[in-house]
């Protein structure tokens, strides 16, 4: 049986550690931030527990339970809000509201 553990690496020479930078500066402090890190900037509108979060990949959505550790998160990308707004108009244009009130509707309306 082949022990597990710090000797598992043994054989490599060098071990890579990854740094990370990150920096959160408050614009309006507990309720929009500025996120700076080595390779992205974005922008963070909330308060602890519900949040809206604007970076170069999309939107995040977030919300949790402050305390609990019960949290959920949903990440729209910029193409999947431009063509739910497409869909919206559309839908918009095909739903006959421009009516007048007492138009006859033909037989395939009713």
């Amino acid at each position: 049986m082949q022990r597990v553990g710090p000797n598992l690496i043994s054989g490599c020479e060098t071990l890579m550690v990854r740094v990370r930078l990150y920096r959160r500066v408050p614009l309006v402090p507990g309720l929009v931030y500025l996120n700076v890190s080595r390779s992205m900037i974005s922008l963070s509108i909330g308060r602890r527990g519900v949040g809206v979060t604007f970076g170069q990949h999309g939107v995040r959505f977030s919300a949790g339970i402050v305390g609990s550790g019960i949290s959920l998160s949903k990440r729209l990308s910029y193409s999947q809000i431009s063509l739910s707004k497409q869909c919206s108009v559309d839908s918009k244009k095909n739903n006959h509201s421009d009516r007048f009130v007492g138009e006859s509707r033909g037989p395939e309306e009713i």
